[in-house]
């Protein structure tokens, strides 16, 4: 399983950065958006990438395993209005997700 967390804020060229680290599609997506819900639909796309790879047991830099899974179902996670959250599983779909807040101290 792999889980990534982001808040989302304001960066500078997304699409750039989009172009370096996101797939084709995702990458269209960012370009496409309008510039104000753009950091938004990035930082969706890029949770889902980490998730992806954390599932797979790999790094931003880490070339794909030998022997990657068949399948990797990956589910948007709802952290708020201020964050995007996703989860990757190795199995045809994500199953159902219990999420609780938890404070700190």
């Amino acid at each position: 399983m792999g889980v990534d967390v982001e808040m989302i804020a304001p960066r500078e060229n997304l699409v750039a950065l989009a172009e370096r680290a996101l797939g084709p599609a995702d990458m269209v997506t960012v370009r496409a958006a309008d510039p104000a819900r753009q950091p938004g639909v990035f930082y969706a796309a890029w949770v889902r990438h980490e998730a992806r790879l954390k599932c797979l047991g790999t790094g931003l830099g880490a070339p794909a395993p030998r022997t990657p899974p068949t399948r990797v179902a990956i589910a948007a996670v709802d952290a708020g209005p201020e964050y995007a959250a996703a989860v990757a599983v190795d199995d045809a779909e994500v199953g159902p997700l219990h999420c609780r807040t938890l404070r700190a101290g």
